[in-house]
């Protein structure tokens, strides 16, 4: 037997697929209106009796992929009344106008049908892809998504400030030991419930694991986030004295001007000066700024 090696096909057409995603809307929709207009004389030069019916379909999966599944429908009535008229124009002869508007109508029936698995197919795997990064017990960001949102940010060419918040949980071992880990889960959730509420839409809450926790506050500069985090850890200190937790909050803040550290050094950065405030009695913040370029 004669195994096929795929996984390169597949590679490329993700590597497409992605840099699909990348475009502007109206560079999709130049290159749907391209394809159509060349698929269009393409049918008309080769006559009706040949059919270009699949092809349609680039431009039309194009649209229902890339840019909505409402401008996919559109592409499909308008890519089939264009074969109809490119055949008309190529010498076909039908019975009668039924004959014409139920070819039509079938046509728009089948490419309406592809723009829908197409775009479910894409609604599927960006949903796949956010719960990825997503801590499944509380709903914050995971360690992957704090990968990619640094990356993100270090790939910007404004570079904005940026401050790091790494946050541990004192004394939450104390609290599983005693209570159990239903009350340790729930006063996890209720910490990123409560670091959710507490900052920006364009801010990132993550678990690192366990019971430490960083927020990404972007745009952020040392003066600000000096004003921002206490107000953030009064937040949480009181949502545990609700609760009659005995949890308090060790926190390393670094600010940086532009990210020019590497994310690993980052977070050593980071997590050094959280374990700085466990040392010296837990429940408090210490402050760093970074300006010089370390990588």
């Amino acid at each position: 037997m004669i195994a096929l090696n795929i996984a390169p096909y597949m590679i490329s057409v993700r590597t497409i697929l992605e840099a699909l995603d990348r475009q502007s809307r109206v560079t999709l929709w130049s290159l749907t209106l391209g394809l159509i207009i060349g698929l269009t004389l393409l049918d008309y030069g080769s006559g009706y009796e040949l059919s270009f019916a699949v092809f349609y379909l680039l431009p039309i999966s194009l649209v229902a992929w890339s840019i909505s599944q409402r401008g996919a429908y559109a592409i499909s009535l308008l890519c089939a009344i264009l074969w109809l008229i490119a055949n008309k124009l190529a010498g076909e002869s039908l019975p009668s106008l039924a004959y014409e508007g139920w070819n039509t109508l079938t046509r728009f029936i089948f490419f309406s049908i592809v723009s829908a698995l197409t775009a479910e197919v894409k609604h599927l795997l960006v949903q796949e892809k956010q719960l990825a990064r997503l801590d499944t017990l509380t709903g914050a960001f995971n360690r992957r998504a704090f990968y990619e949102s640094l990356a993100l940010v270090k790939a910007q060419s404004d570079r904005n400030p940026l401050t790091v918040m790494y946050l541990d949980l004192d004394n939450f071992k104390q609290i599983n030991d005693q209570f159990g880990h239903q009350i340790g889960d729930a006063v996890l959730t209720t910490v990123v419930t409560e670091l959710l509420g507490s900052v920006r839409s364009c801010d990132r809450v993550i678990r690192m694991g366990g019971d430490e926790f960083i927020v990404l506050l972007m745009n952020t500069d040392a003066a600000r986030a000096e004003v921002v985090v206490p107000r953030i850890q009064a937040s949480l200190l009181q949502a545990m004295q609700l609760q009659n937790w005995t949890i308090t909050f060790s926190i390393g803040v670094m600010s940086y001007l532009t990210l020019d550290d590497s994310i690993e050094t980052l977070l050593q950065r980071s997590d050094a000066l959280m374990y700085a405030v466990k040392r010296n009695g837990k429940n408090a913040i210490l402050y760093a700024v970074q300006q010089t370029e370390d990588l």
